[in-house]
């Protein structure tokens, strides 16, 4: 069973659910810089994975700024 088939529920700390977020946002940048690595070894392009990179880049500022913070306030839906 994968965790989406549990229906978790979101943590009700607004600080809890923005530590969340960035922990998720630095795993894919992290997965990224090694996606990068390989195709650039390889030979392959990389100009998706450049883009994702920076928007990853973007997005850990907004969330470090306080720009998303209205994102971790309410339910969400």
């Amino acid at each position: 069973m994968s965790i989406h088939d549990s229906h978790p529920t979101l943590p009700a700390d607004p600080g809890e659910r923005w530590a969340a977020v960035k922990d998720f946002v630095l795993r894919c940048r992290r997965w990224s810089e090694g996606e990068l690595e390989r195709r650039a070894a390889d030979g392959r392009p990389t100009t998706e994975w450049d883009a994702y990179l920076k928007f990853t880049d973007h997005t850990l500022r907004e969330l470090d700024d306080g720009t998303l913070d209205h994102w971790f306030q309410g339910s969400g839906r």
